[in-house]
């Protein structure tokens, strides 16, 4: 397996001379990450979503830990659910106080990653608040996934694509920023359930912004960041 660096891809581009790369996490080492459950219908359009049986999965979420997905079933669907939840958390546990955050990230990732995870994301929280002079809690963080593919799967290891756009930032001051990007998610069946184990980010792809547009004021962002995210709606996840 490979041990390339697990990003925690809550990486930011900011500006095209921008030097401020947001958190990378797992770095080869021992890294953490938690997780939460919720209940979600999968859908049946495709052998990935099936079980062995024949019938319709259930994919999960099962539940959360501190409002982040945990809980998914042991197939391809399943594997596709847990990294669609990993990218749609990622501005959740930006918002999450310290002891929560470690709590979470030990849930959503393996043994060997859940460490490192943590520290990266603690050193993620220290350049937004320099980056933005705001604190971390206070975040706009809405990575929204676009499209998501199961490059590989078997019962025991999953390697998950997810096309997502961010849009990041604080309610006052710089404007809020949104760039597009593509994560490739590591999974491994540990502790009966996906748990990340690897995670990387590309830039793109990334349409051509509508010239002309007025942008919205970050208090307009910060609204919308309180709601849940589309990909968890129906589940008991950041909602009803």
């Amino acid at each position: 397996m490979r041990h390339r660096g697990l990003f925690v891809a809550l990486a930011v581009f900011l500006a095209l001379s921008a030097g401020w790369v947001g958190f990378q996490t797992l770095t080869g080492g021992d890294e953490p990450v938690e997780r939460a459950t919720v209940q979600v219908p999968v859908v049946t359009g495709d052998d990935h979503s099936r079980n062995t049986d024949g019938g319709a999965a259930v994919s999960g979420p099962t539940g959360d830990s501190s409002g982040v997905p945990v809980g998914y079933v042991r197939t391809a669907a399943g594997a596709r659910a847990a990294a669609v939840g990993w990218v749609s958390s990622l501005g959740s546990l930006m918002r999450l106080g310290p002891i929560a955050t470690a709590d979470t990230l030990r849930a959503l990732t393996t043994a060997r990653v859940a460490a490192a995870t943590i520290d990266a994301l603690r050193a993620e929280r220290d350049q937004f608040t320099e980056r933005f002079g705001a604190d971390p809690s206070r975040a706009i963080w809405i990575d929204a996934p676009l499209a998501v593919d199961v490059a590989e799967w078997s019962p025991d290891r999953a390697v998950v694509r997810v096309w997502a756009q961010l849009v990041v930032g604080a309610p006052t001051g710089a404007a809020v920023q949104a760039m597009w990007r593509t994560h490739t998610v590591t999974l491994l069946w540990e502790g009966e359930d996906w748990r990340v184990d690897d995670v990387t980010r590309i830039e793109g792809p990334t349409p051509q912004v509508t010239g002309g547009d007025l942008p919205s004021t970050g208090s307009d962002f910060a609204a919308v960041a309180e709601w849940t995210p589309a990909v968890l709606a129906g589940s008991s996840v950041g909602g009803t």
